[in-house]
């Protein structure tokens, strides 16, 4: 059973990332749609269901004003 939870904290270790944005560790998964960045939940802006950083966010936002 050792074995088991040592391998699972191993893996979870490696897949923890910190975030573009404020170096919180967060999951490798969770990254801005458009540049690719690591974003924790705080951090990340959406829109519908998609995930953007700050940054890349405002671009999309002053794009569509302009559209």
């Amino acid at each position: 059973m050792v074995k088991h939870e040592t391998y699972v904290k191993t893996n979870l270790k490696t897949l923890e990332k910190p975030c573009g944005q404020c170096r919180k560790s967060t999951i490798a998964k969770k990254s801005c749609l458009k540049c690719g960045r690591i974003i924790c939940d705080n951090c990340a802006k959406f829109n519908m269901e998609d995930r953007y950083c700050p940054a890349c966010f405002e671009k999309i936002k002053t794009l569509y004003k302009l559209v």
